[in-house]
């Protein structure tokens, strides 16, 4: 197991540590970052066109860096509370195919800002939902979200009560016809990034 560990960690912090530009902390606010976050877009979407050990570093990295503003930041339980790591890569990665140039880190803090409004402030647990093979968690704050603005889209007649009930799975299913989304009728990661990001 060891000998896996380091035949896996070597290349890779190798690998990393070349493409690292040097940064430091000063009394400017600015702050030195460490491992992926250190690489341009080019290393990442390279990574991620792989799906191999190399992208995983960078999956830890997004989700290290979600922990840590949970952490730091005030009036915050979750900053993204629907957003799954496999999401947040996708999102990143096309980011960074427009900007080769830019640093993964810089598209990554631009997708997390884009989407500050939908900051869970207050500790919930999250619901398991499942249809079929499918399944979804979720915070009851977040299907709150969704039911205020299926309900605006016209897709939901109910009230914005914060449970998954029948008519909030009927009203996702009609959104997810709509927008050509694959229909479960949950509110997944990709179902929840069109109707409360790009819509």
């Amino acid at each position: 197991m060891r000998r896996r560990l380091l035949t896996w960690i070597l290349p890779m912090a190798l690998t990393l540590s070349c493409c690292a530009p040097v940064s430091a902390a000063d009394k400017s606010a600015k702050h030195a970052l460490r491992g992926a976050g250190l690489t341009t877009c080019k290393s990442f979407v390279a990574a991620y066109a792989q799906k191999g050990p190399r992208a995983h570093v960078y999956f830890g990295w997004i989700d290290g860096y979600i922990s840590g503003l949970n952490e730091m930041s005030s009036g915050t339980f979750d900053r993204a509370p629907w957003q799954s790591t496999e999401l947040l890569a996708e999102v990143v990665r096309r980011a960074c195919t427009k900007a080769p140039g830019s640093y993964f880190f810089a598209e990554l803090r631009a997708v997390v800002a884009a989407m500050a409004d939908q900051t869970l402030a207050h500790a919930q647990e999250k619901k398991i939902l499942e249809m079929g093979d499918d399944r979804a968690l979720v915070y009851p704050d977040t299907i709150r979200r969704a039911q205020t603005k299926l309900k605006t889209l016209g897709h939901y007649d109910g009230a914005a009560h914060g449970r998954f009930d029948k008519r909030t799975q009927a009203a996702i299913v009609k959104f997810q016809k709509a927008k050509g989304i694959r229909i479960n009728g949950l509110p997944g990661p990709i179902t929840l990034w069109a109707l409360l990001i790009e819509q």
